[in-house]
């Protein structure tokens, strides 16, 4: 589409799929019910006040971003993002709190490579963290 900017306090239902749009950067007060798709756009930071329940994005692009690519077996890339106010992991199709990521690793592996996804993530929400301080200090 032609679209090149969203409104201010934009709340969509369900998933927002903004692949090959003109966008480059979201509105404050961005509430989306399902997935927001952000690869392929110029975006390359998010509100802090963010709402969504899974936020896709090519994580190299986004400075306040941690990630670690090619991760366990499956060579995942498993990033943390700020949304919803508090640090969500992103790894495959999973998406939610440090907390349930190594919940549901440790219910699907088992040694090693268990230990080197929750490793991995808790690196991703460090890194993550230290820059959100480094910007809420700079706002």
């Amino acid at each position: 589409t032609g679209i090149t900017q969203l409104p201010d306090g934009l709340t969509v239902g369900g998933s927002l799929y903004l692949r090959g749009t003109g966008i480059t950067q979201l509105p404050d007060g961005l509430t989306v019910g399902g997935y927001l798709d952000l690869e392929g756009t110029g975006i390359t930071e998010v509100p802090i006040d963010l709402r969504c329940d899974k936020l896709v994005i090519n994580p190299e692009r986004f400075p306040d971003c941690g990630y670690a690519k090619n991760a366990g077996r499956n060579n995942r890339t498993i990033y943390a993002v700020w949304i919803n106010g508090s640090p969500h992991i992103h790894a495959g199709c999973f998406s939610g709190t440090l907390s349930a990521f190594e919940e549901a690793v440790d219910g699907k592996y088992s040694g090693g490579s268990g230990a080197e996804y929750k490793r991995l993530a808790k690196m991703c929400v460090d890194t993550l963290m230290d820059k959100m301080n480094q910007r809420l200090a700079t706002s």
